[in-house]
């Protein structure tokens, strides 16, 4: 398959997954209201705007700093720049940090299981970020180096910064 209808089917796969962290209006397993996906949602909804469609636009932005970091790949280089991979990190370690400080009130307020759940989920695509970015650096690639992006803003938009405190 042509690389550019790779990545527009990944657009489309971190569109749904983005879209998927608001879909419920409120935290559930499935829809944990990520930050990243949460502000642009506040920010279009005060235009009218409700229902699906105000998922799929809240969830452009991040679709659309994926394309950003794809474009490299479509001039067929599979290398990982280390902008990007710092980025990356820090996007991780913000994450990190934001479940160590908000665990306590993910609990008050979303529950015990809902909460280590969160954690679980976060963790299960930060292995799959780490494992992509290994598989890349040992064998570059642009299916490999498609695959980091894929994770990460799947990630980024799904469950990397969940709601963990009272409901607005």
């Amino acid at each position: 398959m042509n690389i550019k209808l790779k990545i527009v089917f990944c657009f489309i796969v971190i569109t749904g997954c983005t879209a998927l962290t608001v879909s419920a209006g409120s935290p559930r397993y499935y829809s944990p209201l990520s930050l990243t996906t949460v502000l642009p949602m506040f920010l279009v909804y005060s235009t009218g705007i409700s229902g699906v469609a105000l998922s799929f636009i809240a969830a452009i932005p991040n679709a659309l700093v994926f394309l950003i970091s794809t474009l490299s790949l479509a001039e067929q280089d599979s290398k990982l720049t280390k902008p990007f991979i710092i980025f990356c990190a820090i996007i991780i370690l913000l994450s990190i940090a934001f479940f160590v400080v908000s665990f306590s009130y993910g609990v008050t307020y979303q529950g015990f299981s809902h909460t280590v759940l969160m954690c679980i989920f976060s963790g299960a695509f930060i292995t799959a970020i780490f494992a992509a970015f290994k598989f890349n650096n040992q064998k570059p690639n642009i299916n490999n180096a498609l695959a980091f992006r894929v994770f990460f803003f799947s990630w980024v938009g799904w469950v990397s910064f969940p709601w963990l405190g009272e409901m607005i």
